[in-house]
């Protein structure tokens, strides 16, 4: 199983500023400052040997701030040697040329070399703020999004294509650079969701499944067998899933606890990005009504984007961690783990000493577990 790491620089001194809406001073701490820190743990993935860095794209807000994944990950791949790359996730919706998103992951793919793979994810994001600084309508967010997916895939594959769609209009062209092996791009890229609806989505569209976070295994398991039936539908052959794990490995309980503290935080700092608990965000929205209806559960409260913090977050001794680790990958079938070592407010010195122990104490089993797909994750038989 691979064992990897996910970088999602967030300014979370700046939350107080923004909430309030106070622009007449700056951060507290520079957005920069926040940079600098994120490519200490890129470095230090490559030096420890783990297997692909991911990471995400977001705008607007102090949460995750990379305005484009691929961007990053060119930098990534020129200063690392080992490092395999991956996007969790490009937004389609709010790229309006589909067709530069191709010629980036070509580019990217470049950079990496015969030796180093290039994984795509793709979503389709939430946030209504977002969605509105790019003038993009949500409900129009699944068409665009599968438009965008058919142009990405003609231009990685074809040499000459054009594209005549309800959002996108592209004459006769091609696309350059060229990527290295088109088909393995294509064929090895998946799908991020959260809701039933997108995860349907995905399914039907052919692509492969990754969580970003935010459910436990049980709910991570239902999903996998409802995501591979729609695919067996669709005569599709099951895939393994690529699963996210915030994590702090230490000795020290009071260090853990400070994980457990900055997972509280991370998850207060999603709901303020996506602003969860506030139903006028999702009302009349086509296709986003399971977000609307969980707003008001939550009777118009910002609530918190993760449940139990005991069963979203790894924070403990080796020992511990190893313990919780295998019995859900292995019930999993995954294929994969991004790991977040670097989240909200964690110091950084805690968060590298965390990756040390992890890649001395605990990688070394990730990367021999053996996570076979059964039948039932198959979606072969009933659940």
């Amino acid at each position: 199983m691979k064992c990897s790491v996910s970088v999602h620089p967030t300014n979370s001194a700046d939350w107080e500023r923004v909430r309030a809406g106070d622009w007449s001073r700056g951060p507290i701490k520079p957005d920069h400052v926040v940079w600098d820190r994120a490519l200490r743990i890129v470095d230090l993935a490559d030096e420890l040997g783990f297997d692909n860095l991911w990471t995400t794209e977001h705008h607007i807000t102090p949460y995750g701030m990379i305005p484009n994944p691929l961007t990053f990950l060119a930098h990534a791949a020129g200063r690392t040697k080992r490092l395999g790359m991956g996007t969790s996730v490009i937004v389609l919706p709010w790229w309006h040329s589909p067709l530069r998103a191709a010629e980036e992951i070509a580019l990217v793919d470049t950079f990496l070399g015969p030796d180093r793979d290039l994984t795509v994810g793709l979503g389709r994001g939430i946030a209504a703020s977002e969605y509105a600084v790019f003038g993009v309508d949500r409900s129009e967010a699944r068409g665009r999004f599968r438009e965008a997916l058919d142009i990405i895939r003609l231009a990685l594959l074809e040499e000459r294509f054009s594209y005549d769609g309800q959002y996108f209009q592209i004459p006769e062209t091609t696309m350059r650079p060229r990527p290295r092996d088109p088909r393995r791009i294509v064929d090895t890229m998946v799908g991020a969701f959260t809701s039933g609806d997108s995860r349907e989505m995905m399914a039907e569209l052919g692509l492969g499944m990754m969580f970003t976070g935010g459910k436990a295994p049980e709910g991570m398991r239902e999903d996998i067998i409802s995501f591979n039936s729609a695919r067996l539908a669709a005569g599709r052959e099951p895939v393994k899933p690529i699963v996210v794990q915030f994590t702090l490995c230490t000795d020290s309980r009071t260090q853990a606890e400070t994980g457990e503290a900055s997972f509280n935080r991370l998850s207060e700092e999603i709901s303020w990005h996506y602003k969860l608990g506030d139903a006028s965000q999702f009302e009349g929205v086509k296709g986003y009504e399971s977000y609307l209806k969980q707003a008001k559960e939550g009777g118009g409260k910002t609530r918190s984007a993760f449940g139990r913090v005991d069963k979203l977050v790894l924070s403990g001794n080796p020992g511990e961690l190893t313990a919780r680790l295998e019995p859900p990958l292995k019930s999993l079938g995954a294929q994969e783990v991004q790991f977040h070592f670097l989240y909200a407010d964690i110091p950084l010195d805690l968060a590298e000493n965390s990756m040390r122990l992890f890649a001395k104490e605990v990688m070394p089993m990730i990367k021999e577990l053996e996570a076979p797909l059964t039948d039932e994750l198959a979606g072969m038989v009933d659940a």
